[in-house]
């Protein structure tokens, strides 16, 4: 069925772009293989895009159909009729203007007109699928600034969050540095004489009352003293070559362990320890013997320190 062209205009018109369109063979392809001036080789790629892109499959028809419409519209021509024709050979002898006038016949022009239409169809096809692809080029260009836009503001959105959590942290750090200032600045000098040192002296709890039952032994002592000296009584505890002290916290986490202490004549041990390694709370001190690597649990003392 031939198709007119004004049928192939709303074809062409209602043809919609594919965005998505990638690799698919430049307009002089389709217009070479719609005159049937490809290559076997070059038909056969033409033939695999074509299975695959249904926009170029849709073109490569409308150019196929302006060719098919070329014949079509130059058979639909008038042709010459013999009296013209007998004419145009009697007057061989006639003047260059009967001549020029001749060459004006309306089948010349009319075959003249066609070839030019023929040209022009060719070419505003050739012309619309290039402005086809040009438009799909723009479109995507615009999709990927879109893209790098909605990118750029989402770093920037976790710029802005990391600037913030930087800022807070350096306030933090800054409270806390200023914190240990203050705590260096109210350190004790070591080097000098501390007076009024608080010495509490403790006793070994029951033997008839579980640990967990016995109770903490308070020890009140100044604020600003910075050390406070505690007194280990032990009694009816075998000697051992070497004695350490365990300091738990309330949840049971160790604060300070070592080795080395030394019972004196009166079976007691002497600790001094800075307010600074116990703030206010409840403690367990835990009492071992050391002998030949094996360890053996003397006594425990729970306390409870309160900074007057």
């Amino acid at each position: 069925m031939k198709l007119t062209e004004a049928e192939l205009g709303e074809i062409w018109q209602a043809t919609e772009p594919s965005l998505a369109r990638k690799a698919c063979p430049p307009a002089e392809s389709l217009a070479q293989a719609a005159a049937g001036e490809l290559s076997t080789a070059a038909r056969e790629r033409l033939a695999d895009h074509l299975i695959v892109c249904a926009d170029c499959a849709g073109e490569l028809r409308v150019l196929q159909e302006l060719h098919q419409a070329v014949p079509h519209w130059i058979e639909s021509a008038p042709a010459p009729s013999p009296i013209a024709s007998g004419q145009l050979t009697a007057k061989v002898s006639q003047s260059w203007i009967d001549r020029l006038r001749a060459f004006f016949n309306v089948p010349v022009l009319a075959y003249a007109g066609f070839a030019a239409l023929l040209l022009l169809s060719l070419a505003l096809g050739w012309w619309a699928l290039d402005l086809r692809r040009e438009n799909q080029r723009l479109a995507a260009r615009g999709d990927n600034q879109q893209g790098l836009q909605q990118d750029l503001a989402t770093v920037t959105r976790e710029l802005e969050q990391a600037r913030k959590q930087s800022a807070d942290s350096a306030r933090q750090y800054e409270t806390q540095i200023a914190g240990l200032r203050q705590q260096q600045d109210r350190a004790i000098d070591l080097s000098q004489p501390q007076l009024n040192v608080p010495i509490i002296s403790l006793d070994p709890p029951d033997a008839n009352r579980g640990a967990a039952r016995q109770p903490a032994t308070v020890i009140k002592a100044p604020a600003g003293s910075g050390l406070f000296t505690l007194v280990l009584n032990v009694a009816g505890q075998p000697s051992f070559s070497d004695y350490a002290l365990e300091i738990l916290n309330a949840r049971g986490q160790t604060v300070w362990q070592g080795a080395g202490l030394r019972k004196s004549a009166e079976n007691t041990f002497t600790l001094a320890l800075p307010q600074r390694l116990l703030p206010a709370g409840r403690y367990r001190l835990r009492l071992d013997g050391l002998r030949q690597g094996r360890q053996t649990r003397l006594e425990e003392y729970p306390i409870q320190i309160v900074y007057q």
